[in-house]
């Protein structure tokens, strides 16, 4: 790190101490996603009960911020003035506008990381940073010549991959919205409908995840692995259960059933389907769910399970749901439910399997574009923590060789 000077984090800043009334600022939030905004522009707001006398610490554009998730992301920088939680450490440097810009990256570095890492305290949720601890910790700080030239080249490789890391994300949500587009054409054309209760076999699983000794042991599928699982397999990593005889006689799936989820906080999280294409031995269907069993020579589970993911379906569920804080869906409204009904058993297989392929097509161009998210960001944090240690071979990366490289070769790799 030749040029560089280690030095104490508290030689550069001081923590401010400063209180004054909430009403006074408007109240900001670090954020890990979108840097120290105010709360009014947060999609979820905080949920505050702000007392009369309740006092925040004033921060000034510039100011830094030690969050509850730092050791994991650095330090927050902070662009605008307004009110910080004094759950928040807020710290004002003594140095130039110059090296701020630079402190901007290094802050964010894996190596402050790293070493932030060594001094939280508490444990899970309540993990925290103290400043009379990482006070201590010593940063690579450079010369001003160094810092003004290798900031703006920062600024603008940074945008370029966070850029391409943009487009990506929106050609994965263009995916999802082409295979429900898919979806709903596979069903568009059939006119002739039909209950659910004709087709299946509707049950409401009261399966807790309780274990008790004088039970029999099973593995349950519960609420959270039917809502981030559109399909459950033998190879779903489930939780361990115990039921009574007449709970497994009940509720025991086998494979080839629909489960949904039958009540949510939201009414947009009800009914979300997954298929249970197999299953271990002794396996039961959990709490807050629903089990639909296609009835024998009469409907295909693949075919149900597809159709209640159509929007007309999926707009029925949402009308359906009833409640204020919680929302739920009783029995008879799903088993009513009327779906497009082609009779041809043969027929539902053949549109269950032909959407199940272009689903398995569109996880494999996911899985590819995931990949390159996850190169790009690799590509990001080396070129800042290089940036801010002194690592970087300047003149190699002036001449945007690496960049252009790495972004093509990443390119090229999800394009294959």
């Amino acid at each position: 790190m030749e040029g560089f000077q280690k030095i104490r984090l508290d030689r550069l800043f001081y923590e401010v101490k400063e209180r004054v009334p909430a009403a006074e600022l408007e109240l900001l939030t670090p954020s890990t996603v979108y840097g120290v905004i105010p709360q009014s522009k947060l999609k979820s707001k905080p949920q505050q009960a702000l007392r009369d006398d309740y006092e925040v610490t004033p921060a000034n554009c510039d100011d830094f911020i030690i969050s509850m998730s730092s050791f994991r992301h650095g330090l927050e920088y902070c662009g605008i003035s307004g009110g910080i939680s004094p759950d928040y450490v807020v710290l004002r440097s003594f140095i130039g506008k110059e090296l701020i810009q630079f402190l901007k990256y290094s802050l964010k570095s894996l190596f402050l990381i790293e070493n932030l890492t060594l001094y939280r305290t508490g444990i899970r949720q309540g993990q925290r940073l103290q400043w009379n601890k990482v006070r201590y910790i010593k940063i690579p700080i450079p010369s001003i010549q160094y810092a003004k030239m290798i900031t703006p080249f920062l600024d603008q490789e940074i945008k370029r991959i966070d850029k391409l890391i943009e487009k990506k994300h929106q050609l994965i949500k263009l995916l999802e919205e082409k295979i429900k587009s898919e979806i709903n054409e596979a069903f568009d054309g059939i006119s002739k409908t039909i209950r659910l209760k004709n087709l299946a076999k509707v049950q409401l699983s009261n399966v807790d995840k309780h274990l008790f000794d004088n039970e029999i042991p099973v593995t349950a599928c519960h609420y959270t692995d039917v809502y981030y699982n559109d399909i459950i397999t033998d190879q779903t990593e489930l939780r361990k259960g115990s039921v009574s005889p007449l709970e497994k006689e009940k509720f025991s799936l086998y494979g080839g059933e629909v489960i949904i989820t039958k009540d949510s906080e939201s009414p947009e999280d009800i009914a979300i389907p997954a298929y249970v294409k197999s299953c271990k031995e002794n396996t039961v269907c959990g709490y807050h769910l629903s089990i639909i069993r296609a009835l024998k020579n009469v409907a295909d589970g693949g075919y149900i399970f597809w159709v209640l993911q159509t929007k007309k379906i999926r707009d029925y569920f949402y009308i359906s749901a009833q409640g204020v804080t919680r929302f739920g869906l009783p029995l008879n409204k799903i088993s009513g439910c009327l779906i497009p009904h082609v009779e041809d058993l043969e027929e539902q297989k053949r549109i269950s399997e032909k959407l199940f392929k272009i689903r398995n097509n569109q996880i494999e161009v996911s899985e590819k574009i995931q990949s390159s998210i996850k190169k790009l960001k690799e590509l990001r944090t080396s070129l800042i923590n290089e940036a801010v240690t002194g690592q970087l071979d300047i003149e190699k990366w002036q001449n945007r060789n690496n960049t252009d490289q790495n972004l093509e070769k990443i390119n090229k790799t999800m394009t294959a």
